[in-house]
């Protein structure tokens, strides 16, 4: 039979493939929004540049500029017609991430119990209610419709034009700032809005479930991908058990998910059901740890500090439980 840790890195491995799906479906769907409007937007601050390299008169400039700002207002046009396909493709990424938790769910609880098959644990095993979790999907983690978040997605033109004039940028930096906005920053926002709210929808579904089978289920641990991609606050967090009334903590791009802390079936020996954070951790090689912690809180590391010192759960108002850094400035006051 497989671990639990197993179990829980082959559903992240199924949660992975249909995010690189929505991801992709998303990509495609903002080059086709605003492919051409970019491309414009492109050869007009190459010319800004060059006009002033080349010191050309101010009616030029003032010209160019005027360009500029009338394709940058075709673009958050595009935006706004790009919202309610993006909102789309994330609310069905949410659902999708659903339906791989339900579908793991028994080979999760089995895993957890050490039971002898998963047509054993069927027999005990209360399938959760698919009601309970409609109020995810479109939804994001704070109770506001994902399109609205799509909607606002633009940048914010007047803020950027103030920075401009405070610094006294010249008009080829707020070009080349509006390039990089809505041809990078603005697509990887619609992509980790996608990526988090479908993982958290997967995360919840599990939670609710467990909720079902509180007679059974006693709590739940956080289990991390384990390797040098995890963010210190959920290397922190690696193997912490919370009880099912607990919300999962989570940040922009979390991939961890959580195992169901159970009973051993008749007698059986469960052991631990995941490895702990330290034990985990110190499977990576030094590099692949400087990576995952940082240069600084690597250093603290080597020296004593536990992995639970760089990371804990804070409560936003707007977002509930946030799985937070743990600066390196208060982390080092704290020596």
């Amino acid at each position: 039979m497989p671990s639990i840790y197993d179990v829980a890195r082959d559903f992240r491995l199924r949660l992975l493939d249909r995010e690189a799906a929505a991801v992709a479906d998303m990509d495609r769907a903002y080059k086709r929004a605003t492919g051409e409007t970019l491309r414009r937007l492109q050869i007009v601050a190459d010319r800004i540049a060059e006009a002033e390299l080349a010191n050309e008169d101010t009616a030029t400039l003032n010209d160019l500029t005027a360009r500029l700002m009338k394709i940058q207002e075709q673009l958050q046009d595009e935006l706004k017609r790009w919202g309610p396909e993006a909102s789309s493709i994330a609310t069905r990424a949410q659902s999708e991430a659903v339906d791989v938790a339900s579908q793991m769910l028994l080979p999760m609880a089995t895993a957890a119990s050490n039971a002898p098959s998963e047509a054993a644990m069927s027999t005990v095993w209360n399938r959760f209610d698919p009601m309970s979790v409609e109020q995810l999907i479109g939804f994001a983690s704070d109770g506001s419709p994902l399109d609205q978040l799509f909607q606002a997605i633009g940048p914010d033109m007047k803020q950027m034009l103030a920075n401009a004039i405070i610094q006294g940028d010249h008009n080829s930096v707020l070009a080349r700032r509006m390039v990089s906005t809505y041809r990078d920053l603005t697509p990887a926002r619609a992509k980790t809005i996608a990526r988090t709210e479908m993982l958290r929808a997967s995360r919840e579904a599990q939670r609710q479930s467990f909720l079902a089978n509180s007679d059974i289920v006693h709590g739940w641990m956080r289990a991390s991908a384990g390797d040098h991609n995890v963010c210190p606050a959920c290397w922190a967090l690696h193997g912490t058990r919370q009880d099912l009334a607990t919300i999962v903590p989570t940040h922009p791009n979390c991939r961890c998910t959580v195992v169901p802390v159970m009973d051993p079936w008749m007698g059986q020996t469960t052991g631990d059901l995941i490895p702990n954070a330290e034990t985990t951790f110190a499977r990576l090689s030094p590099e692949r740890q400087m990576e995952a912690l940082g240069r600084g809180r690597y250093l603290l590391y080597k020296t004593g500090t536990p992995l639970s010192a760089f990371g804990r759960v804070v409560e936003d108002e707007r977002w509930g439980p946030i799985a937070e850094v743990v600066p390196l400035r208060e982390l080092i006051n704290n020596e």
